[in-house]
């Protein structure tokens, strides 16, 4: 496994984490400091699922061998180059 999917996932699970956390500590809040590290909290997890949707690849190209290149033949139809 790849070390970027698991760092993704992670940002992924904790910008939910923040942005469910936060909204739900704001609508609990009594004070001004409780919302304000609320609001805090769910911009900080909408920062982190921008960054996982710029840093997510839209596709994957693997690192497989490719296969041997097919020869070319040097004659061209059977003739030569003095058009023989």
């Amino acid at each position: 496994m790849d070390w970027s999917f698991i760092i993704l996932v992670t940002l992924g699970i904790v910008g939910v984490a923040l942005l469910v956390g936060g909204a739900v500590a704001y609508s609990r809040s009594d004070t001004v400091r409780g919302e304000v590290l609320s609001a805090v909290a769910m911009a900080a997890g909408v920062v982190m699922w921008a960054l996982l949707v710029y840093s997510t690849p839209v596709s994957v190209t693997r690192e497989e061998v490719s296969p041997a290149p097919t020869p070319i033949s040097e004659s061209y139809g059977g003739t030569t180059a003095s058009g023989g």
